[in-house]
């Protein structure tokens, strides 16, 4: 008896240990609308970029229309595209969300800018995203600051 509470003991600090230690998938909900692991790079200058997975569950379409952060003096939903064998990145008056269907904002594609920082991005602090949905409304977000040069959370480029 006593060996079966001193096993279950252990497995059950074992367990939360092992929770732990894993990277937490943070998430904020609004309505139907889910914003997944918002996350932005460090950087040098006053410019950064702001990256995040947002998914629809509802039945209806909806719409991001705005990105804003009280750190910048403008927020723009850009996207970046290859033209004539140069990367250019040019805004978008938003993105379309369908009925259960997500778009993920990364690097190298669909990005969120903030421009005119009132202070340049340092690693490891959390900033905050205010995002506005044509349907849903507004829902205000924290994303953790990665590494200059990071392609995901917890990722650097090699």
């Amino acid at each position: 008896m006593h060996f079966a509470r001193t096993a279950a003991g252990v497995l059950a600090l074992a367990s939360c240990l092992a929770a732990a230690a894993a990277p937490a998938h943070e998430f904020h909900r609004l309505g139907d609308i889910v914003i997944e692991q918002p996350w932005a790079r460090a950087t040098p200058i006053k410019v950064g970029g702001a990256y995040v997975t947002v998914r629809n569950n509802g039945a209806l379409a909806d719409r991001l229309v705005k990105v804003a952060s009280p750190l910048a003096e403008k927020g723009e939903i850009h996207e970046t595209r290859v033209e004539g064998g140069m990367a250019m990145m040019r805004p978008v008056d938003g993105i379309a969300l369908g009925p259960r269907s997500s778009v993920q904002l990364k690097p190298g594609g669909l990005h969120i800018m903030l421009m005119g920082l009132a202070r340049p991005l340092k690693e490891g602090e959390r900033i905050k995203l205010v995002f506005t949905f044509e349907r849903a409304g507004t829902i205000e977000v924290e994303a953790r600051v990665e590494k200059a040069g990071a392609i995901a959370p917890g990722h650097t480029e090699h």
